[in-house]
């Protein structure tokens, strides 16, 4: 597959109450900065994994948590971003480039996609309680001789809506399950998609009212 790999500097904001962050791509490798000046440097060649993650979280005002965790000895570097729509467009461009270059120097390295299995098994454990709480209840609505049919299903309905939701967690984020994996090019292009995707959506068509907002880059 034939890439046209970028090199230069690419910033984006992690989180709207976080600074901007900074990545210099070079040719051999690329620079985390800091203050505008290069702070350190990983080679390609001296990265052993990596690794990207995606987090869905519920609920209002509440965004994507995105990582990418670049492996090498001595130091893991995270790049991450939990922000919705168009602040993505600087970030998955950013991975875009980063992951073709990491491509065109290590064609062996590929892209595990998921969670840590340590930090799967703390999202599991987050459904023992709903699931316990679940069970007892079920097991309350069964054996509770004084309790109407109606009322019976009521608290059945309860319960067993708390257990799957607490088996959900366990299903979701098995720390026993293998992570799969896919090469770095194929995630490259993945993530340019995405951009361009996103700059569409994002882009003021002609004759938009005042004070519309500017594609963010």
């Amino acid at each position: 597959m034939r890439t046209h790999c970028q090199t230069g500097r690419f910033t984006y904001r992690p989180h709207l109450l976080m600074a901007d962050r900074t990545v210099e791509i070079g040719k051999h490798g690329f620079y985390l900065l800091r203050d505008g000046r290069r702070d350190y440097r990983i080679d390609y060649d001296e990265i052993t994994a990596l690794r990207f993650s995606e987090l869905q979280e519920t609920g209002f005002l509440r965004a994507p948590h995105f990582t990418l965790a670049i492996h090498a000895p001595g130091r893991v570097v995270r790049l991450t971003l939990k922000r919705r729509g168009a602040p993505q467009i600087a970030y998955f461009s950013l991975l875009r480039a980063l992951l073709e270059r990491i491509a065109l120097a290590r064609p062996d390295l590929e892209v595990e996609l998921g969670q840590t299995r340590c930090h799967r098994l703390l999202l599991a454990g987050q459904g023992v309680k709903p699931a316990l709480l679940g069970g007892s209840i079920l097991c309350g609505a069964l054996l509770a001789s004084d309790m109407g049919l109606g009322e019976r299903l009521i608290v059945l309905g309860i319960g067993f809506s708390l257990l799957a939701w607490g088996l959900r967690f366990f299903v979701s984020f098995n720390p026993a399950q293998r992570l799969s994996s896919c090469p770095a090019i194929s995630l490259a292009a993945e993530f340019a998609d995405h951009a361009h995707q996103l700059e569409k959506s994002h882009t003021p068509q002609v004759g938009a009212p005042r004070g519309a907002d500017p594609l963010i880059r």
